[in-house]
């Protein structure tokens, strides 16, 4: 009876010590499962990848793909992506940069006519711009976010403010997160013995949504993982999304009378109508890394741009602006002659090394010439 006592008490403490380890239907979960999630989001936060996306509507034939490099800090919203495509004998490539304080697009299209650049840039960069100019879209999905057209919202952080989520042991090997929040049903299946990457991810709108940029549901599944020093991610997966169609709004002469035949005949040719539709998008990552962080010095332009492109500062349209050394600068008299002699930099800053180049380069000369006149003048009084 003794022994018996003894042997109670041990499984009674060996029952209580798993009870924070084993849930569900004996499935061993380390820890919360949503801790479990954002460890592993943490992880890849900071990124580089080369990935291919090929696009297609649903129940049409033609595809589209495109090339897409990037260098993405999401924590500290600094990001470089390029995207190439080319289509019909014309090739395209855009890049643009931002980070806290710098935000510049830039896309050039090459045809049968030559090349074209242009450039976008805002004087005043805010912190909306972050989510506004991401364009990630599904690459978003396995770096923890999801990007709804408008803005990007942390996965866990939707989850956890959801006030009726749950979580479900599906087998041995996977985890199932699954509520409603923020105007979203959402399902998570999360691969436990893969380091809680994810599996699938389902978000579907509760309600219509409002802009037709902003879907009513979005799949997304992994067709195959890679490990990368001990950290699972998606090599390929899928991701299908559905929009709601709509209409795009006229472009009308400012002061028009809407009222008018003339206005409303105008109305209808230019309001364009765009249909429901899904798109399936099948995405293949390679060159992954998860570095530790990322300086701006790595987020560096490969578009070769002349100096005096025309280039137009989105909150400040009303001052021409033009590219000149690796910036957007309001375009001034000085400029355009710096640029017609072939002069470089100016007016180069005090932090720049050419800065200081030319300041002791100055003071030589001016020690030179010193030195020359103290020189002559001595002379001058020796012979006298």
């Amino acid at each position: 009876m003794k022994y018996f006592g003894v042997s109670f008490c041990l499984y009674a403490l060996v029952a209580m010590a798993l009870a924070g380890v084993f849930a569900g239907d004996g499935l061993l979960l380390p820890g919360n499962a949503l801790e479990r999630y954002d460890l592993y989001v943490s992880n890849v936060n900071t990124t580089s990848f080369t990935s291919i996306t090929t696009w297609r509507e649903i129940g049409k034939d033609d595809a589209h793909s495109f090339l897409k490099k990037a260098k993405i800090d999401f924590r500290g919203r600094k990001i470089y992506q390029g995207d190439s495509v080319t289509e019909n004998e014309m090739s395209s490539y855009e890049e643009s940069i931002f980070y806290p304080g710098y935000y510049v697009y830039v896309s050039s299209f090459t045809n049968a006519a030559g090349k074209e650049i242009g450039i976008i840039g805002y004087k005043d960069v805010c912190a909306e711009l972050w989510e506004k100019t991401l364009g990630l879209h599904s690459l978003t999905l396995p770096f923890g976010y999801l990007s709804d057209g408008q803005r990007i919202i942390s996965i866990s952080e939707l989850i956890v403010n959801s006030n009726n989520y749950e979580v479900n042991s599906l087998d041995d090997n996977c985890i199932e997160i699954s509520g409603s929040s923020q105007g979203f049903t959402f399902l998570v299946s999360l691969d436990v013995q893969k380091g809680y990457v994810p599996r699938k991810i389902f978000f579907k709108r509760v309600g219509l949504p409002k802009g037709i940029e902003n879907y009513v549901s979005i799949d997304y599944f992994v067709d195959h993982f890679i490990e990368k020093n001990g950290v699972w991610f998606p090599r390929n997966f899928t991701c299908v999304t559905e929009y709601p169609g709509g209409t795009l709004p006229a472009v009308l002469p400012v002061g028009a009378n809407v009222d008018s035949p003339e206005m409303e005949k105008m109305i209808s040719e230019t309001t364009t109508r765009i249909p429901k539709r899904t798109i399936e998008e099948k995405v293949e990552f390679s060159n992954v890394e998860f570095p530790s962080s990322f300086a701006e010095k790595d987020f560096k332009l490969h578009t070769s741009i002349p100096n005096g492109t025309p280039a137009y500062m989105q909150d400040a349209l009303h001052i021409e602006h033009i590219w000149y050394d690796g910036k957007i600068v309001p375009k001034t008299n000085e400029v355009m002659l710096a640029i017609a002699r072939g002069n470089h930099k100016f007016m180069p800053g005090p932090n720049e090394p050419r800065f200081w180049l030319m300041a002791i380069g100055i003071i030589l000369i001016v020690v030179a010439l010193g030195k020359k006149l103290y020189d002559i003048f001595y002379q001058r009084r020796g012979d006298s």
